[in-house]
């Protein structure tokens, strides 16, 4: 049974290769636009990993790792980042986030996910 994954990113672009290359590796993706959209979709749906943008509309990456946690939610997410912030991945780490990702998103970084989510 292929894992569920819940992509939360809202570049378009970004979602639709994205949705691609995890759908070619396996798993059964779905898309969410913001951190509010992705919290609708979890409570409606089994997820079994997140792969989510930091830097969001609405309920951005953070929020929604706290929303996770406040409904004891233990779902593995990975945050990806369009730039590095210490102060930003200490808190993710506290928060038990312990794979960020920069973007752009190379094959490498790609395949690590995708070994990540599958092992989750």
């Amino acid at each position: 049974m292929k894992k569920k994954i819940l992509l939360v990113e809202d570049d378009q672009t970004l979602s639709q290769l994205l949705l691609m290359e995890l759908e070619e590796a396996g798993f059964d993706p779905v898309h969410a636009e913001d951190g509010a959209q992705a919290l609708e979709i979890l409570s409606q749906q089994s997820i079994d990993g997140i792969l989510s943008d930091l830097y969001m509309p609405n309920i951005d990456g953070l929020q929604l790792v706290d929303a996770l946690a406040a409904k004891s939610m233990e779902i593995m997410t990975i945050i990806m980042s369009g730039s590095s912030n210490a102060e930003i991945t200490l808190k993710l780490k506290q928060k038990g986030v312990e794979h960020i990702f920069i973007k752009p998103l190379h094959d490498e970084q790609l395949s690590n996910i995708f070994t990540l989510l599958a092992s989750g």
